[in-house]
Order: structure tokens, then sequence, then C-alpha cells
């Protein structure tokens, strides 16, 4: 990411976390623009850290899986980039899934919605804020905001 602001994380030592436990976050509904493409900023530490997914959804529509990475092999920031699906109103929804409870986390940061030629349209970095994102309440882990060092 940027090594500035903040970014939303599952925290795998957790207390109460089980193989399988899943934290979900959902970004504001967006209508449709011009944004083609997202890019994403994520970290997975921990050797059986688990699975981080990515969806887009339609208000009231099954979610899409536009993105999935399982493990932590490298425990560096690595970004990400993903086609949007050219809908009139979507949303952005982040998973966790927790593999192994322990020392290791799942985060992300610095999320863009991309026109053809890439220049920023719509930006969330989680300074003070969890942007408009909602966090599931029908999940049995939780994102959290943290501050980058």
């Amino acid at each position: 990411g940027t090594g500035s602001g903040y970014y939303m994380y599952v925290d795998g030592s957790t207390e109460g976390l089980v193989a399988g436990s899943a934290a979900m976050i959902s970004s504001p509904v967006f209508d449709r623009g011009d944004e083609i493409c997202a890019q994403v900023w994520f970290y997975m530490r921990g050797e059986a850290v688990g699975e981080f997914n990515i969806y887009q959804t339609q208000p009231g529509q099954e979610n899409t899986l536009k993105w999935t990475r399982k493990g932590g092999e490298d425990s560096r920031w690595e970004t990400t980039m993903f086609p949007l699906d050219q809908v009139e109103q979507y949303q952005l929804k982040f998973q966790a899934i927790v593999t192994t409870p322990g020392a290791n986390h799942i985060a992300f940061d610095d999320v863009q919605v991309l026109n053809a030629d890439c220049s920023i349209s719509g930006a969330c970095t989680f300074a003070n804020t969890y942007c408009s994102s909602t966090n599931s309440l029908a999940d049995t882990a939780d994102w959290l905001q943290q501050p980058n060092y």
C-alpha cells in the first residue's frame, strides 16, 4: 500500500476463532461509471493463514467471486487487479477465512476502482474511517482497522 493511513485486517489470533471462521466487509453501493477494473493491496502473513476472497455483487444478487488467494507464502504487501462487471450498481465484498487460528493476519488496503486509462476515480485508504463499508454481523470473525507503520 501507500505506507501511510490505515488498513483493514483480520487477526487470526483473536480469541474464539476456529478453523473456518470468516469475516466479510462490504463497500458502499457504487453506481455504474467508467470503471472497468479494481486494484487492491493485500497482505497475508502465516503459513496456514487461510483464504482472502474479493467479490462483486449487485444489490439483491448472489456474490460473484472476482479474485481469491490462499496461503501467505511471501508475508509482504502485494497488489492485485481484476475486471469489474459492467452493471448499474455494485458493491465490492472482502472476505477472510481463517484456516488455522494463530499468529497470522489477512489485511487489505488502498482499494481503487479504475477507468480504461487507469486514472483514479475512487479510492479508499481506511484513514480514520471504514469508507462507508459495513462489517458483516452474520459471520464469526471481524475486520479490524490498523494504522500503517
